[in-house]
């Protein structure tokens, strides 16, 4: 009989491990990439914005809730050191900006009143968070003093792109326009507090700093920005 236990306990071991095994692997991080691609919404995320409140909303946020677990489990299981700190930065601010357009309220409304921009324009949107997402892949490709720097130089690149993408755009105002920039602000704010230092918008390092190095042929484009960002961080230490 204990015999019996010994091995049952030493398959669920070994199945656990597997498994703890997979969700580390690339493939696991192909996974975590979509599934954060998904949570954050905008661009080429694979949903869209609720338009309305009642069912359309309920849907979008206990989607958004059963992600962000998701993510969270893997950052437990798969981040050390600096990149867990900072992607445990990120995920709770992701789950407090979208937890406050699931309440009725303010911000909900300004949701609504941005989403007709945002989900009929999410070509212009996916253009300035793709030039995003390849800027952070070329700052892995820096020497080490400059990587944080040109990281955090691409996030205030997105800022104005937005601005000249989407003020032509059909259906969108100055608003809708703000509410995309103070989502990316509200995701990535506390993460740019905590490792930009004076690389920041309004300041005039980044024009200082030189031009970015290029994404390279073999650096798959992804679909979210955390990926980059977590993988350029895991070179450093925790601070």
């Amino acid at each position: 009989m204990f015999i019996k236990i010994t091995l049952i306990v030493a398959v669920l071991l070994a199945l656990w491990t597997i498994a703890y095994g997979q969700d580390c692997s690339p493939k696991g991080m192909k996974r975590f990439d979509i599934t954060m691609a998904r949570l954050v919404t905008i661009a080429n995320s694979g949903r869209k914005f609720p338009e309305a409140k009642g069912t359309e909303m309920k849907k979008w946020c206990d989607e958004s809730d059963v992600l962000t677990k998701e993510l969270e489990t893997y950052k437990q299981k798969c981040f050390k050191d600096l990149s867990k700190q900072v992607f445990g930065v990120m995920i709770y601010s992701i789950k407090n900006t979208l937890r406050s357009y699931c309440k009725s309220g303010k911000k909900q409304d300004s949701l609504l009143k941005a989403t007709p921009c945002l989900n009929h324009n999410d070509p212009l949107v996916t253009k300035c968070y793709t030039s995003f997402i390849d800027g952070l892949l070329g700052a892995q490709n820096a020497n080490d003093t400059k990587k944080i720097p040109y990281l955090c130089c691409e996030y205030v690149k997105i800022f104005p792109c937005f601005d000249e993408k989407l003020s032509p755009a059909p259906k969108c105002n100055q608003k809708g326009i703000d509410f995309v920039s103070d989502l990316i602000r509200s995701i990535a704010g506390n993460v740019v507090d905590l490792i930009c230092g004076d690389y920041v918008e309004g300041s005039d390092k980044c024009t200082h700093l030189g031009p970015p190095p290029k994404k390279s042929k073999k650096q798959r484009r992804l679909k979210s920005f955390a990926v980059p960002v977590l993988d350029l961080l895991s070179s450093f230490p925790e601070v």
